[in-house]
């Protein structure tokens, strides 16, 4: 038997998430946790000027900082119960902003953002040539998951963080993954 070696470029990883997803191995890069991952999108996005929604975690705000990104909130109402309105959002969606950080579900409240705010956001910031990284961590524990990975393919705004850390209890492992168009 030739000796196992480690696979360097987790190959089978990428090939086993990109059927999973639907999408081609050049569509899916593996990272080895979601702040990895972050990092590097907003790197190759060269971002400068991020509109998050709050709440969301401080560490998505400190590699927005670490990369010389501003960050704008746009922040949920309480009163509301949290319920994201995307009409709302690209109302008051900041004019120097080039990338969008929507959590989906949110990873503060457990609120979903329906797929028809996700497109009307997609199809906006698509005209305004504005990223939009969704980050979809806990995207597992929805039942009949709303993920907006089938979108890729439709919009090349479109980046989509997923991780295996939280739904396969991979805390110690935390690799994420990224889905976008090549």
């Amino acid at each position: 038997n030739p000796a196992v070696r480690p696979d360097p470029d987790y190959k089978k990883a990428v090939l086993n998430l990109s059927q999973k997803h639907g999408v081609n191995t050049d569509s899916l890069v593996l990272e080895k946790n979601y702040y990895s991952a972050l990092n590097v999108v907003l790197r190759a996005l060269k971002a400068r000027c991020t509109t998050a929604v709050a709440p969301c975690t401080t560490t998505c705000r400190d590699i927005c900082r670490m990369n010389n990104c501003d960050v704008l909130s746009y922040v949920l109402q309480e009163r509301k119960n949290f319920k994201f309105d995307g009409d709302d959002f690209l109302e008051k969606l900041g004019g120097r902003t080039d990338t969008v950080i929507l959590s989906n579900p949110n990873n503060a409240t457990g609120r979903v953002i329906t797929n028809e705010d996700i497109e009307l956001i997609l199809d906006y910031c698509l005209s305004k040539g504005i990223y939009v990284i969704v980050d979809e961590t806990y995207m597992d524990f929805v039942p009949d998951g709303q993920s907006c990975v089938n979108m890729i393919s439709r919009y090349y705004n479109l980046v989509v963080i997923r991780s295996l850390a939280e739904y396969y209890n991979l805390s110690g492992i935390g690799a994420a993954y990224v889905i976008s168009c090549p």
